[in-house]
């Protein structure tokens, strides 16, 4: 057994250097991030500072749009024609890349840019492949007011992340008129909500909302209406098909969400009708058709793994861009769309209140295991004509398309007039951030 005794006593030895060398790992590893914890706490006060620094009357007050979502353009648009005809406020629009769900990288700039182009739009393009060289630039322009286009993080690229950005004044116009669905997450309470400054909301019930779920108790939340209301309203018809009839065909704007598996909010269908809405579309040159996805449903589409079902979405859009009475929309704002339509088939979300503004029948082919909608989002769906299957869309189709009212007409003016009643809200909002700077 004294033999052994040497060779025990080195195992131990070397077992309590073991725990030792991990003790100091542990220690140290506590120190760092303790460490980190400072530096993200020092780098916050000098934000705070930087964000809260004075701005004197005779000051322009420097606000910068990050632009990755150019659908939802029509949400933020007149807040930008307020400003740049104030002479207190220097504006500056820029557009970034994002990243939806489905895709693993920031893309799509460029697609921004050119849209914003084509609407006049002067704008900045931040597209560095390391995106903090542009977060550099913008620290140069020293914004007092950032205007970021949703609270996701994850969409946009990190230099552009709440963090990285509360050296100014953070500002939130959602992109959506507002949210009516019970997703069961932070949609509401996201790190952004809560860094924000000021989140400008539609009506009361979306800042009651709000106040029931975030940490703020809604204190940094301002009722002001929302700019997309007008924006749709006001929009000017514009139909992308062009048709040799000289009858005006009947118009079927089509839209779909992103969620067509079950991880999330479940309400897209598209899986289920991309081939019936084709047929459809072959057999009957008396209606045009126009396809606008939501843009993440692309990116969604697009990730697709199985060959089978890539391969049969493929060929959809083949032949689907191939009919003269058929358009694949990703053209950026939609109220012309809205306007020059006749009726509107969809799965969800946002449309099936905003369409209610055009007074036309939608109609809602809805998932039975979709996210609940909140009280809100009940009284929105009186307005619209709920059905489970593609034959029951199409047969309602065809009656309105043969002359027959809308039975919902009246609900849909009772949801605009619950919801959607107030007015100016562009001016709301520069105000609001007038009074407060």
């Amino acid at each position: 057994m004294s033999d052994f005794r040497p060779i025990l006593d080195s195992t131990n030895n070397k077992i309590q250097l073991i725990e030792n060398i991990n003790s100091s790992i542990t220690m140290l590893a506590e120190k760092n991030a303790l460490l980190q914890d400072k530096i993200v706490n020092s780098e916050q006060t000098v934000n705070l500072i930087s964000a809260n620094r004075l701005i004197n009357e005779f000051q322009k007050i420097t606000c910068l749009f990050l632009i990755h979502n150019i659908e939802s353009w029509d949400s933020i648009y007149s807040v930008y024609k307020k400003m740049i005809i104030h002479e207190r406020f220097k504006v500056i629009i820029a557009s970034i890349p994002r990243r939806y769900p489905g895709s693993k990288i920031f893309k799509d700039e460029e697609y921004v840019h050119n849209i914003l182009s084509r609407l006049d739009v002067p704008h900045l393009r931040l597209n560095n492949s390391n995106s903090y060289d542009d977060l550099n630039i913008i620290k140069s322009l020293a914004p007092n007011v950032i205007f970021r286009q949703s609270q996701w993080d994850y969409d946009i690229p990190p230099a552009f992340s709440t963090d990285n950005l509360r050296f100014a004044k953070l500002c939130l116009i959602p992109y959506e008129i507002m949210n009516f669905v019970q997703l069961g997450f932070n949609h509401l309470s996201s790190y952004y909500h809560t860094s924000c400054w000021k989140l400008f909301v539609a009506n009361q019930q979306t800042k009651i909302e709000q106040e029931q779920h975030d940490k703020l108790n809604g204190l940094n939340v301002f009722v002001t209406g929302h700019p997309k209301v007008k924006a749709l309203k006001n929009a000017k018809p514009a139909w992308p098909i062009i048709s040799n009839s000289e009858d005006k065909k009947f118009r079927i704007l089509w839209a779909s969400h992103h969620s067509i598996d079950k991880n999330w909010s479940n309400f897209s269908v598209f899986l289920n009708i991309y081939n019936d809405m084709l047929s459809w579309a072959k057999e009957d040159n008396s209606i045009e058709f126009v396809f606008s996805p939501h843009p993440a449903l692309v990116t969604v589409l697009e990730a697709i793994t199985d060959e089978k079902l890539k391969h049969s979405i493929d060929e959809f859009f083949i032949e689907w861009n191939k009919l003269d009475n058929t358009y694949f929309y990703r053209e950026g704002p939609y109220g012309p769309l809205f306007q020059a339509s006749d009726i509107l088939i969809m799965d969800g979300i946002s449309w099936l209140l905003e369409y209610q503004l055009m007074k036309k029948p939608l109609i809602f082919i809805e998932r039975e295991d979709h996210s609940p909608f909140t009280i809100n989002g009940e009284l929105i769906a009186t307005g619209t004509n709920r059905v489970s299957a593609f034959h029951q869309a199409k047969e309602l189709a065809y009656r309105f398309k043969n002359g027959e009212q809308d039975p919902k007409r009246d609900k849909q003016d009772i949801v605009v007039n619950e919801l959607l009643l107030l007015e100016n809200a562009a001016d709301n909002i520069v105000e609001l951030i007038l009074e407060d700077l």
